[in-house]
């Protein structure tokens, strides 16, 4: 059996705290939806950042707002929201050390590997959170294009694995080991 540990790539905002495990009224704005914001885009300037690694998590604490839109290539000085005083808004979000925590854990425990909720949210370079669980890896991240397998879609598309099936498609499910295949290109191999 294989298990994944999964990471989110954004962060959920709790108003009007005075710190964690703490009351709170509202979550406010978010990159995508109401309280959820693109971890590309967080910490907020001036936000202290906290990293707890007893428990494993992270969060933001304070700061101002002061957020270039998500498609920062093409609308540089869009703001998602307008600059907001010092505010007493706690954001929890996984930062580059606490994604090593977690996939030296993963690697300990001989899971599967990471998943990752969604790739867009992630930060480009130095700071993403992919690459850093990817780092800690023996055999890095699984390069298979894609892990699609559903011989009874009725999409042409999926039912050939989005052009990734073996070419007699119609022989895939009969294909000897076809499960341990379809296992092992669905994780990330990250060996002992």
């Amino acid at each position: 059996m294989w298990f994944l540990h999964s990471i989110p790539l954004y962060g959920r905002a709790f108003e009007n705290t005075t710190g964690i495990q703490q009351p709170y009224s509202g979550v406010g704005n978010g990159s995508w939806d109401a309280g959820i914001w693109d971890v590309k885009v967080l910490p907020f300037p001036g936000a202290a950042v906290i990293e707890d690694y007893k428990t494993g998590g992270a969060y933001s604490y304070g700061g101002c707002r002061d957020i270039m839109s998500q498609d920062q290539t093409q609308r540089p000085n869009t703001l998602v929201s307008p600059l907001d005083a010092v505010k007493k808004e706690l954001i929890t979000f996984d930062t580059v050390g606490i994604v090593q925590q977690k996939a030296k854990y993963i690697m300990h425990h001989g899971f599967a590997g990471t998943s990752y909720w969604d790739l867009s949210s992630d930060y480009v370079g130095s700071g993403s959170l992919v690459a850093a669980a990817v780092n800690q890896y023996k055999y890095g991240l699984d390069q298979t294009p894609n892990h699609l397998y559903y011989p009874g879609s009725r999409f042409d598309n999926i039912r050939s694995c989005m052009g990734a099936c073996p070419s007699n498609s119609t022989n895939y499910s009969t294909t000897p080991n076809c499960d341990r295949t379809r296992r092992e290109r669905f994780a990330f191999k990250i060996g002992s």
